[in-house]
């Protein structure tokens, strides 16, 4: 059998309705419904006919591809799912078995009606619509291998058009009746990729000698069956010897039988249909993945914005706009593109560039400035852009919400690593060269003809002296020769930036387009970072967890001893302390603010990793992550305000406005406080991380408009709760605490918390047993790791960093406090 490549226009097309009759009724009849008095004359010419296609009313955000039954066209089933089974967001096709073109003698090929081509042996040879050849309705019949090998190939083809055309595999559902539900079935389980589900209505399995070798994919695929009790056509026990051989590698198979039904379709089965289809393909708006931004399409010939965002580097930390460098500018004026808060904030300043650039237009050398007047530096600019390559800034470019990427190839290996954006150039003792010429290359997909999308971008910089560029006209097309690199001196200099462009027909849908980006190395050392935190955890816990219930299990073991021990039996250990270990501590008031924000701080943050992971803060929403982490902040407060209220009320406070105030205020103002004046600093280097005033408004109003009233009203419900409850009673005089060796300080416990797991074992927990004052001591301790950490970074500082002194350890600092606080509740409240 020679390949087959099924191919079907998106925009629809003429549609004629086939005269044949349906495959419910009597497969003896089929011949004579059929064109039996053609002209001899005449030929006959293969071509496809065209789906029927059901466009979604709404928005396209799903796909049903159905088949007919043996005798039947796209037709029949058409007007079911047009008035029954119909939903607004749901595309439905319904391809005709393939089919030929009946036409006259002359060259027009005037079209008079389409005939079936395949001869259906079961039916004395006669030619009908049919997805294969059926030599006979019992199990052990022959097959017609052939025939459902190429069917199969034109329904995979066109689901491989759907997933082009941007609908996820997981959102396309196959089906059929008869004969097609047969073809659905086998060419559904054999599917290279994960489908929503399979419908089977009055059909049955073939090929079942392939299964379940080739289902890996869909080998948990959800799948409904609907069979007639007195389907005489397709017995019922074909039906059921399907569900039987299907459940044996698939258990989510699902068989309904309808008792008084033929070899045909009832209301009762149409409904269990739309509800198998709604809780499959439920409407996007119902679910959980919130895309980022909508696929763009580009015709031919279509320009291609190119935006610069900011220029980064890793040993400064501090962003600049993309014209604090000399770039070549636009024409017209300068367009900074709105931006949300999340992209404010990271200190993203998107605007337009030079860059002329049209879809599959290569470009061989082109320059954004005039082809005969390069740019020339003064000594200033030059002294800064030599500043910013020796500091190893990148820049930072934007085509179709896709940020640009450079493409490393590992040396000695095949290993290929990404970084974001582009180097600005590199030094070579003490010389720096910029690089001034990219090589673009963009990457594009074709869902459907005439249509295409970006899917790749990819920057390649080349630094090349000005004196390499030949420019034969007054265009902006040039050549290059071989030659210097294009350096930065002291003085004047005079740079020419140019670029080329070429495009690449990818295979890569748009839907993973962003999977380069997420294969980066940052991420895997980061995951690397991740699973070594984790291990951490697991073995400080293990050993505390030991070392506790050793313990009391040895004092309760020694208490149990009764008959070996007086009555007057000196208590020690934990159970000294048990009229005392809830006594309230001194500053309580303090201890509650800060339980009430690492509350609201745990709540934010495990809100939006959730959020993240399922897709609702897409990389392709820029600015969403943070965004979305300041808004859930604010309305954290809710629940942070109940906590506190609930503490403070447990621990006998007396002043509920005063501690709601302060644990409103608290954090928020040291966050604002600081990131005022660290304001002050990015404002004086210039750099784009300083927070525009109207920023500093809309935060201010997301403070007092929510956090603050959702954190009092939070409070109010809280302190009117019920107190936490204690497994014991307070004394009313406080218990004198024993004396404690110097290492069980608060001071030498904190710095002893923080070092490798193994150093808790080593602590004395008689001691600890015997001193109630633990509130504000587990406050302290639980965040010692932070005292190593403010060590690391004063390290790495002075190591690694080129920053200013006080806009470092102000946001380090800054930092220490939200992961102190986290800590506590972590590792104390639970």
């Amino acid at each position: 059998m020679k390949p087959l490549r099924y191919l079907y226009s998106m925009q629809g097309g003429t549609r004629r309705t086939l005269s044949f009759v349906s495959n419910r009724i009597l497969l003896g009849l089929f011949s004579c419904c059929l064109p039996g008095s053609c002209n001899s004359k005449a030929k006959l010419r293969t071509k496809m006919a065209e789906p029927v296609v059901i466009p979604a009313r709404g928005k396209h955000t799903a796909t049903i591809i159905f088949l007919h039954g043996l005798g039947d066209t796209g037709h029949g089933w058409s007007s079911v799912f047009a008035d029954e089974i119909r939903h607004d967001h749901i595309k439905y096709i319904c391809p005709h078995a393939q089919m030929k073109i009946f036409g006259s003698k002359n060259q027009t090929w005037e079209i008079i009606n389409y005939v079936p081509t395949r001869a259906v042996t079961l039916n004395f040879g006669m030619q009908m619509p049919a997805w294969y050849d059926l030599y006979g309705l019992t199990p052990s019949a022959e097959e017609d291998e052939e025939g459902i090998n190429e069917s199969t190939m034109i329904l995979h083809s066109i689901i491989d058009a759907e997933i082009d055309s941007g609908i996820p595999s997981e959102r396309i559902m196959v089906g059929g009746f008869s004969m097609g539900g047969a073809l659905a079935l086998y060419a559904g389980l054999i599917y290279d990729k994960p489908l929503a589900g399979i419908i089977g209505l009055s059909s049955f399995l073939v090929q079942r000698t392939k299964l379940p070798g080739n289902h890996t994919a869909n080998k948990d695929v959800q799948i409904f069956m609907g069979h007639g009790g007195q389907d005489f056509l397709v017995p019922l026990s074909f039906g059921e010897m399907t569900e039987a051989y299907i459940k044996a590698f698939n258990p989510n198979i699902r068989m309904k039988v309808y008792p008084r039904m033929a070899h045909s379709s009832c209301p009762e089965e149409l409904v269990d249909t739309k509800e198998f289809i709604a809780q499959r393909l439920f409407h996007i708006e119902q679910g959980f993945y919130v895309p980022g931004v909508a696929p763009v399409e580009f015709r031919d010939g279509d320009p291609i914005e190119v935006k610069g965002i900011k220029i980064t580097s890793t040993k400064t930390v501090v962003p600049y706009e993309y014209y604090s460098l000399p770039f070549c500018r636009p024409q017209g004026a300068i367009h900074y593109i709105s931006e949300n808060l999340g992209e404010v904030m990271r200190g993203d300043r998107i605007v337009n560039t030079p860059f002329a650039i049209f879809m599959k237009r290569d470009v061989k050398c082109n320059t954004t400035c005039s082809p005969r007047s390069p740019v020339s530096l003064n000594p200033e600019e030059s002294e800064n852009l030599a500043n910013r390559i020796k500091e190893e800034y990148h820049v930072h470019l934007l085509v179709d919400n896709l940020p640009c990427i450079t493409r490393y190839q590992v040396e000695n290996s095949n290993e290929v690593i990404y970084e974001n954006g582009y180097r600005l150039g590199w030094e070579n003792n003490n010389r720096y060269y910029v690089n001034n010429h990219l090589d673009i290359i963009l990457r594009y997909h074709q869902p459907r003809p005439d249509v295409y999308r970006v899917v790749g971008f990819e920057v390649q910089p080349q630094s090349i002296d000005s004196s390499r560029f030949k420019f034969t006209s007054v265009s902006p097309e040039c050549t290059i020769t071989d030659g210097e690199n294009q350096e930065v001196g002291k003085g004047i200099n005079n740079i020419m930036w140019t670029y080329s462009v070429t495009w690449e027909e990818s295979d890569v849908p748009w839907a993973s387009r962003w999977d380069a980006y997420l294969s980066m190395k940052d991420v895997q050392i980061h995951w690397f970072s991740i699973v070594n935190s984790i291990v951490v955890i697991l073995c400080l816990f293990g050993f505390l967890s030991v070392i506790i219930v050793r313990t009391v299990r040895r004092d309760i073991a020694k208490y149990n001893k009764g008959e070996e021990m007086d009555d007057t039996l000196e208590e020690s250990g934990w159970k000294l302390i048990h009229g005392d270990v809830f006594r309230p501590p001194p500053g309580s008031m303090l201890l509650v603010n800060f339980v009430g924000t690492g509350i609201q701080l745990v709540g934010m943050v495990a809100i939006t990793v959730f959020f993240a992971m399922l897709g609702m803060l897409s990389p392709a929403s820029r600015g969403s992550l943070m965004s979305a982490a300041i808004v859930l902040f604010c309305l954290m407060g809710l629940v942070a305000g109940y906590h506190a209220g609930r503490l403070y009320r447990t621990l006998k406070g007396t002043s509920p406005r005063k501690c709601a105030f302060r644990t409103a205020v608290l954090f928020p103002s040291i966050i604002l406080g600081t990131g005022f004046l660290l304001n002050f600093f990015l404002i004086g280097k210039h750099s784009s991380g300083a927070i525009p005033f109207t920023t500093m408004i809309a935060l201010l109003l997301l403070w007092f408009g929510v956090d603050l009233p959702l954190l009092f009203l939070g409070f109010h419900f809280g302190f009117r709760k019920q107190s936490y409850s204690h497994p014991v009673r307070t004394n009313q005089i406080p218990r004198q605490v024993p004396d404690q060796p110097w290492y069980l300080q608060t001071l030498p416990c904190m710095l002893l918390a923080g070092i490798l797991p193994f150093g808790a074992a080593f602590i004395e927990l008689f001691f600890i047993f015997s001193n109630y004052h633990w509130w504000w001591k587990s406050f302290v301790i639980s965040g010692g790791s932070a005292v190593y950490v403010m060590g690391y970074a004063t390290f790495y500082y002075f190591s690694k960093v080129s920053l200013n002194f006080c806009f470092f350890f102000f946001f380090t600092n800054l930092f220490l406090i939200i992961f102190y606080s986290m800590l506590y509740i972590l590792i104390i409240v639970h």
